[in-house]
């Protein structure tokens, strides 16, 4: 996925400043706040996916972060690292996942379903913002089953949308209706 050409617009979102959890017996999912400690475990994320996929570079990441209404949750692992991480712009009516990683240690754990579902949770308290979108590689059929048991449904293709020319798959959640609970 390319970087956004145009910035959302100034206050599109007002995440609390406090720990995100969906209850006391799931896996913690934060909010990203800018520390110290959370950029060191963002950089160690964005090197995993480097190595791994070539993707967007820490540089890049950093300019995502600047941009009003983005919007990063993560799950912490043990340690300093993270398990995972979703990039997402927050807009005036929707929102959009940018990128989400999971760290191949920590694949088949659930990760990217707690994190999902609390993007889904936060999104669902503004009642303005009513979709929710994101591509994936046509390829990736485990995430496509994930997003599909959230209740996600496919929108359309992006024909030739990554850099290696494969197409990519476009998804639509409407936030007030098509939530799954899965």
């Amino acid at each position: 996925m390319s970087l956004p050409d145009e910035p959302a617009q100034p206050g599109s979102f007002d995440a609390p400043s406090t720990v995100l959890s969906e209850s006391t017996a799931t896996p913690e999912v934060r909010l990203y706040q800018r520390s110290a400690i959370e950029v060191a475990a963002l950089r160690r994320v964005v090197d995993t996916w480097q190595t791994e996929l070539g993707f967007w570079s820490f540089d890049n990441v950093l300019q995502v972060l600047a941009r009003p209404g983005t919007l990063v949750l993560y799950a912490p692992g043990s340690g300093p690292d993270w398990e995972g991480v979703i990039l997402a712009d927050v807009g005036h009516d929707s929102a959009e996942v940018w990128y989400i990683y999971v760290v191949p240690e920590a694949r088949t754990r659930g990760v990217a379903r707690r994190m999902m579902r609390q993007l889904i949770a936060l999104l669902q308290k503004k009642p303005h913002i009513g979709r929710l979108f994101l591509e994936v590689r046509l390829s990736n059929l485990k995430a496509i089953a994930l997003y599909e048991s959230l209740g996600m449904r496919r929108q359309s293709v992006r024909k030739r949308y990554y850099a290696n020319g494969e197409d990519a798959l476009v998804f639509r959640l409407d936030l007030h209706q098509d939530v799954q609970r899965s």
